[in-house]
């Protein structure tokens, strides 16, 4: 497996997560530049392909959105790329987790 083709985890800001888990970007409309952000978003979201939700931490200070690179602070959705969680007859497994 070539390494961009493993599965990573990426932190989002709530907006973002809102707008991956219910295809609701309607925070974009407010940025002064909404129709460059909003295609930067896409082509970011692309890249990464299909995400999955795995929870929200707190991050305990700055961080950089993955998704739409605003800088923001405090607690973060984590997602994961798919392939990230592989069915076992166990349950799921991570990379690196014995079944």
């Amino acid at each position: 497996m070539k390494s961009w083709d493993k599965p990573h985890t990426v932190l989002t800001c709530k907006d973002c997560a809102c707008g991956i888990a219910n295809d609701d970007w309607s925070h974009v409309d407010y940025h002064p530049s909404s129709s460059e952000v909003m295609a930067s978003i896409e082509a970011t979201l692309e890249t990464l392909g299909q995400l999955s939700h795995l929870e929200a931490v707190d991050v305990g200070g700055y961080y950089n959105c993955a998704v739409c690179g605003d800088v923001d602070i405090g607690s973060a959705d984590v997602f994961v790329t798919k392939g990230w969680f592989e069915p076992t007859p166990w349950g799921f497994s991570g990379p690196g987790e014995a079944p």
